[in-house]
């Protein structure tokens, strides 16, 4: 409790960063197990989305954009992204939910861009990055120090692996004030957290969607 209270009083402003995406479709794959306590198959839709905020309340641990007081709707852009992230065990029984979006439109992401490895082993990243570069000539120096705090941190926690859910405090925190969970009337609304996977060498990205984002924009 201590650790978290330090980290919300050292970064109190959030750094707003913003990324247009298409999104054609987004992969959420779940070991049954997990989510009905045997391996037979799943034929409910409900177990494809995310938990409601009693199980995550429940099972009261950290995940890379949400804390136990929050859900949101974990996907990948690939198939092979999905399986590589979750790692299934052999024998078990996995479902793949494919999701959507209901029309053609750009989503507002929020963009995990500046990790060193991953800037390397991802052209997109590269590219936002050094767009992001060029806008800073223009930032307050100082301004400019405390973005760079922050993105540094926030990037290595949601490119670091994890032994620990409670290795996940920090993208979590801050992931909840990037969507402003805790702000009834928030100034600007992501759709969703833009962010590379560990699990496929940052190649390919996942989406931290809002749960309002899937119930209304996808299908």
């Amino acid at each position: 409790l201590d650790l978290k209270n330090y980290i919300l009083y050292a970064f109190r402003s959030t750094v707003l960063l913003s990324h247009g995406i298409h999104i054609d479709k987004v992969y959420r794959l779940i070991v049954n197990e997990d989510v009905t306590g045997n391996n037979d198959s799943i034929t409910s839709k409900n177990f494809l989305t995310y938990p409601t905020l009693k199980i995550v309340k429940g099972k009261n641990v950290y995940n890379r954009g949400s804390t136990p007081n929050s859900t949101v709707f974990y996907g990948t852009q690939t198939v092979d992204t999905a399986l590589k992230e979750i790692k299934p065990a052999v024998g078990k029984r996995v479902t793949i939910g494919v999701w959507l979006p209901k029309t053609k439109k750009d989503f507002v992401g929020y963009p995990i861009i500046h990790d060193e490895t991953t800037i390397a082993a991802n052209a997109e990243v590269h590219n936002a990055y050094e767009n992001v570069r060029k806008m800073e000539a223009s930032y307050h120096p100082i301004l400019l120090q405390y973005m760079h705090y922050y993105i540094k941190l926030l990037a290595r926690e949601y490119a670091k692996p994890v032994r620990d859910k409670r290795e996940y405090m920090l993208s979590a925190l801050f992931s909840e004030q990037i969507f402003h969970i805790n702000d009834p009337n928030p100034a600007f609304t992501y759709d969703c957290i833009i962010y590379p996977s560990v699990g496929n060498g940052f190649k390919t990205f996942n989406f931290a969607i809002r749960p309002a984002v899937i119930d209304n924009e996808f299908k």
